[in-house]
């Protein structure tokens, strides 16, 4: 890896997904966030006034997308709940 820059597992634990961002491998951001079906066909793709680094889930019914960027902060209600922790 070159530059890894974020991680998230899968709920079952079995798989560790790295992004690597100077090698473009496995990233979600850019100056957007991309969605993807489980079969890893590209979805959606949702636009923030400034590019963000980092997203998450969160609220009480995890249907709240929070995304940094570097001089910002910003939250985005979902149709969609965001996957349980474990």
């Amino acid at each position: 890896m070159q530059q890894p820059n974020g991680i998230i597992g899968t709920p079952d634990g079995k798989t560790l997904y790295v992004a690597d961002h100077s090698g473009r491998k496995t990233y979600l951001t850019s100056d957007s966030v991309f969605v993807f079906s489980p079969e890893g066909k590209p979805i959606e793709r949702i636009d923030f006034p400034a590019g963000p680094s980092n997203v998450c889930f969160g609220g009480a019914d995890r249907k709240t997308l929070f995304a940094t960027a570097l001089h910002a902060a910003y939250t985005l209600r979902m149709l969609v709940r965001g996957a349980d922790r474990q």
